[in-house]
């Protein structure tokens, strides 16, 4: 099982204390590294912050807050994918394969007859009844909230069946226009339910602009699931994560905070595996720069600066101390007939490794 997998993006928590800020539920470290790309936090670290929050709030709705806060069609990547469907059914059916990349501890199961379209989300890995609650109310607010906001003007009717004791319903998902909810028997292998008229299934998308790269939406989420699944290591994960970070290059400090480890531990973790986080971060930054460097638009100062770079000057200094030459001479040397062999020529060093699974 991948390491990855047991993680909970981020952006759940990232929402939720964008809602309730200046709790001091979470420190610094934390709080800057939930908004790093693609980070992810081990389980029990949101239960631990979701219980402070509650003791601090006084609430009991941060299920509702929290899924609130995420929208599929806000997602960098199933938001793309989305926008590619003609009608909802048939963005629910491309969706549907590829939600782990939103939620690890959900799967989807769709179902249609002449009457409903039902949508079944089952959930998977053990969890605390008080956190088994949170995390059904979120995905229903969640599905609740995307739905709105694909179909502002549309009145959509829509039933919610919540496996979870009558008494801990909140009123905050009950309330919402055109919602109804009701709890089912609580069992743990019963499904969180959201039931739409059958209709609803030809209700055509928006259409949004048409964006000039040609890449296609579902091949982009096939590879960052298999990239999500290939992590198998703590080298892995550290590496994934740096390379998905723009204009900034995350610390180890922010990196452990990410997994509720202390800074020293996870560099001890990384020592088991034989790297550094120093090593690695230097070594996946460099391979980003030799990638975007080949393309055929680039420019010395906006890769350094996606790198993270104060400037071009600290950019092409830790360049050429890896590479044999400066920025701009291995671009030169890419775009010559023979490419790779031309980069490769001698006093163009070899780039350090890149990480393995990646």
């Amino acid at each position: 099982m991948s390491l990855l997998t047991h993680l909970i993006p981020a952006q759940y928590l990232n929402g939720l204390l964008q809602c309730l800020p200046g709790t001091g539920a979470v420190d610094a470290a934390l709080a800057d590294a939930v908004n790093l790309p693609d980070a992810r936090v081990p389980p029990q670290l949101m239960a631990e912050v979701l219980q402070r929050l509650a003791l601090l709030t006084g609430r009991h709705d941060l299920g509702v807050v929290m899924g609130g806060q995420i929208r599929i069609d806000r997602h960098p990547q199933l938001g793309r994918l989305l926008a590619s469907a003609h009608h909802l059914g048939e963005a629910l059916a491309l969706l549907q394969p590829y939600l782990p990349l939103l939620t690890p501890n959900f799967h989807l199961r769709l179902t249609r007859d002449a009457r409903a379209l039902v949508q079944e989300w089952h959930m998977h890995g053990p969890l605390t009844p008080s956190h088994r609650k949170t995390a059904l109310e979120c995905i229903a607010a969640g599905t609740i909230a995307t739905l709105r906001g694909l179909f502002p003007t549309q009145r959509l009717p829509l039933s919610v069946e919540l496996p979870i004791a009558p008494r801990w319903t909140h009123s905050a998902l009950a309330d919402l226009p055109d919602v109804s909810v009701r709890c089912v028997l609580e069992r743990p292998t019963e499904p969180l339910r959201i039931v739409l008229p059958a209709w609803a299934a030809d209700l055509p998308l928006p259409r949004r602009p048409a964006r000039a790269t040609q890449d296609d939406p579902q091949a982009d989420c096939h590879s960052s699931l298999c990239q999500l699944r290939a992590v198998q290591s703590w080298r892995d994960w550290v590496a994934h994560l740096l390379g998905r970070v723009t204009d900034h290059q995350p610390s180890l400090r922010e990196v452990a905070a990410l997994v509720a480890q202390a800074p020293r531990t996870l560099a001890r973790h990384l020592a088991e595996e034989g790297t550094s986080f120093r090593a690695l971060s230097n070594a996946v930054r460099h391979e980003r720069a030799r990638q975007l460097l080949r393309q055929p638009s680039s420019q010395v100062s906006e890769v350094g600066r996606i790198l993270g770079y104060t400037d071009s000057a600290n950019f092409t200094r830790a360049f050429r101390s890896a590479e044999g030459c400066s920025p701009s001479q291995y671009r030169e040397r890419w775009r010559q007939p023979d490419g790779l062999a031309a980069a490769q020529a001698p006093g163009s060093r070899q780039a350090p490794p890149q990480p393995s699974a990646l």
